[in-house]
């Protein structure tokens, strides 16, 4: 779920890379920049990292708003998504845990994971 918050800073984004028109190169590093900004949020309330989870709720809401007001064909779809490593985590995460295996990714997901409520 979005609050106030999430709206405003995405429609902040949203008109940051509208004005940027065609520079390819301003709008990859503003979506990096913006990126980096959902993945350092800290919870208010335990003043610990949000959880991976929700931070890439946050980064499909960012894509789908963009999808309905630049197009599906946006550009900066392409900067903005969830990382190959972070997939690879995840992905490493829900294995080992089918599994009852862990490993040193699992280990460091589960441990920003469990600080977060």
């Amino acid at each position: 779920m979005l609050t106030s918050a999430d709206k405003t800073q995405i429609e902040n984004f949203v008109i940051k890379v509208r004005n940027a028109g065609s520079d390819e190169q301003r709008v990859r590093m503003m979506a990096l920049s913006e990126l980096s900004k959902v993945h350092r949020r800290i919870n208010p309330q335990t003043n610990e990292p949000y959880a991976p989870t929700t931070n890439r709720s946050l980064i499909t809401e960012y894509r789908n708003i963009i999808k309905a007001e630049l197009g599906e064909n946006a550009s900066v779809l392409d900067t903005f998504k969830y990382s190959a490593a972070r997939v690879t985590d995840a992905s490493t995460s829900r294995s080992s845990a089918r599994n009852g295996t862990t490993s040193a990714a699992t280990l460091s997901l589960s441990n920003n994971t469990s600080r977060c409520t």
